[in-house]
């Protein structure tokens, strides 16, 4: 597991230990040589944290709520993470992230910990769950020397009621992870593992993929085999026949000197060996292209980029589909059990519960490579007419936002169409007889001689404006139109609903509450006397 960790951060230490151990007199001599294959073929695979993804926390959330999590989140680089560790998964088949609280900010720092450098003890020796370890041991840097810059490591066992550090430096051993008490403040193990498939019997780690590692060796040997054959044998060697050595040293090569040789018998000719080296590039071809298409992808995107068209480039993308579905499912469990601890740090640096429960729903930005923009358009058309599909759930998948974004973002073109269709529709050109009498009435609500109401009321029974037209006129002229009330909606049965808090609490004195349907919030006044609600019944629900 070690030596593919290494691989995966293109540390090349492995490839200079096989040098050594296949040539040890001459190893020398061979130019290091090392293509990244696993690095390259992780990022190939890893693809879910490429454009940001979009999030959205179902609970019981307040705009000041969701701000405060994003910040969090951006502060401690959670996409930027969770994008290494998802390629940590496409090359070790699995990946640790540890979350520690960061004090200073009442934040948290995220970290990548290599399995080799983990061990844990299990409740149940049957589950491979982190939710089931009893302990885990984890080696950590925990200083850096000033004068050298070398890191001072310590071992930290880490159980759900306390934490640690039971190796280390002196003075280290026997003190707190998180509190001087020993304690664990959030009661769970602040860690999360990726797998890529399940562990066997007993065992808590996934098999690690030796293949990629026999894979990366052999890729580096078989180059630097062919990089010193070719070296070594490419070049002309001088060779003189019919001539005592003496002679033959004393002879000058170059391309402004001229070999006489007086003996009949003597020659002089550059001999040159034919290395040969397309059977061995050719094998080494082979093997790669086995090996790239074992892992799920395409050995021609990978390693030519041959694509040149759109359609190619679709068929490139169906290759890394299945890889990619296998992964959304485990990031998903991932980032859930990231808010969870994320949660449970930053409520115990406040002292105050400021993250509230919440549910994460994950939408990730799928590559959108259209073909044919017109008949994509039209397909779309027809999965929202079928059912199949809805206008917010397109718009998600094509622009990569959440779908409760998405819902916004309909429901505000569905306003804004309707209002341009009253003013376009609803509210034909005036006649001139009609101007004249609006201006009339224009000048009463001026004069004080007709309420703005009242104006509101002519404008629309007497000339057929729409009242949103009628209210913009007049306030346009100075008169002073309060904002109608809301109106409330119907959901799910509920009634009456509104988009807005303080839209809610202006229809009630008592205050309101939430509601979250269809993965939104909205808010319901609180019930007074004489009022009635409809939780789930309304029988006008649409």
């Amino acid at each position: 597991m070690e030596v593919l960790w290494h691989m995966w951060r293109r540390d090349v230490r492995d490839v200079e230990d096989q040098r050594r151990e296949l040539y040890p007199k001459n190893h020398d001599r061979h130019l290091l040589l090392a293509a990244p294959l696993v690095n390259r073929l992780s990022k190939e695979l890893a693809t879910l944290y490429v454009q940001p993804p979009a999030r959205d926390f179902i609970g019981p959330m307040t705009e000041s709520s969701v701000a405060r999590i994003h910040r969090i989140y951006d502060a401690a680089e959670v996409n930027t993470v969770l994008r290494t560790a998802q390629e940590c998964l496409a090359a070790l088949n699995q990946a640790t992230i540890w979350i520690f609280p960061v004090p200073k900010i009442g934040g948290v720092r995220l970290v990548l910990v290599p399995p080799h450098e983990q061990a844990v003890v299990m409740e149940d020796p049957t589950s491979h769950d982190e939710r089931d370890v009893k302990a885990w041991t984890l080696r950590m840097p925990i200083e850096q020397d000033e004068e050298t810059g070398g890191l001072h490591y310590a071992t930290a066992r880490i159980t759900k009621e306390q934490a640690v550090y039971i190796d280390g430096p002196e003075g280290v051993i026997g003190t707190g992870v998180y509190a001087e008490d020993l304690s664990n403040p959030i009661g769970m193990i602040p860690a999360i593992r990726l797998k890529g498939s399940l562990p066997a019997m007993g065992e808590f780690w996934c098999p690690c993929p030796e293949d990629l590692v026999a894979a990366q060796r052999a890729l580096a040997m078989s180059l630097m085999d062919q990089q010193h054959l070719a070296r070594m044998q490419g070049h002309g060697q001088p060779v003189i026949s019919g001539l005592p050595i003496a002679a033959a040293r004393e002879i000058q090569l170059g391309p402004e000197t001229v070999v006489g040789l007086t003996d009949e018998q003597a020659s002089f000719e550059y001999v040159q060996a034919d290395p040969r080296l397309s059977d061995y590039k050719e094998i080494t071809q082979y093997f790669l292209d086995t090996v790239v298409a074992l892992n799920g992808l395409s050995p021609s995107s990978v390693l030519k980029s041959s694509a040149i068209t759109a359609l190619a480039k679709r068929l490139e993308m169906l290759d890394r589909d299945t890889e990619r579905r296998r992964m959304v499912q485990e990031m998903g469990r991932c980032e859930a059990r990231l808010y969870r601890i994320i949660r449970a740090w930053v409520n115990w640096q406040r002292g105050v519960e400021v993250l509230p429960e919440a549910k994460v729903e994950m939408s990730y930005r799928e590559p959108a490579l259209v073909v044919d923009a017109l008949h994509e358009q039209q397909a779309a058309s027809l999965r929202i007419k079928q059912g199949i599909s809805t206008s917010a759930q397109e718009l998600a998948r094509v622009e990569g936002i959440s779908l409760t974004e998405a819902r916004q973002r309909v429901e505000q073109n569905r306003r804004e169409q309707i209002e341009l269709e009253e003013l376009g529709g609803r509210s034909p050109q005036l006649a001139a007889g009609q101007v004249s009498s609006a201006l009339e009435i224009v000048a009463a609500v001026q004069a004080g001689a007709l309420l703005p109401a009242a104006g509101v009321t002519m404008l629309t029974e007497a000339l057929g404006m729409s009242a949103k037209s009628a209210r913009s006129i007049l306030r346009s002229t100075g008169a002073d139109l309060p904002e109608p009330d809301p109106e409330p909606i119907a959901l799910r049965g509920q009634f009456p609903l509104y988009r807005t808090r303080e839209e809610a609490e202006q229809a009630s004195s008592s205050g309101a509450h939430a509601h979250y349907v269809d993965g939104a919030n909205y808010y319901m006044p609180n019930l007074e006397l004489g009022e009635t609600q409809f939780h789930g019944d309304y029988p006008g629900d649409k």
